[in-house]
């Protein structure tokens, strides 16, 4: 099996809530996949998800 690394033109979306501490653990993930693998901080995108929950907050 092989697989492919994320590059700047195909990169590697981490999906995450738009809390602080949701963000800081993405962040921190991106760190560390950048540093285990050699590569740059745009083979990564880190995409805030919102959900219904995070839109209606009087439920």
């Amino acid at each position: 099996m092989t697989h492919r690394l994320p590059t700047p033109a195909q990169p590697l979306k981490i999906g995450t809530r738009g809390s602080p501490l949701a963000l800081a653990q993405a962040h921190e993930t991106r760190a560390r996949l950048m540093t285990a693998f050699d590569l740059p901080e745009d083979a990564f995108e880190i995409v805030i998800v919102t959900t219904t929950g995070d839109r209606v907050l009087d439920r």
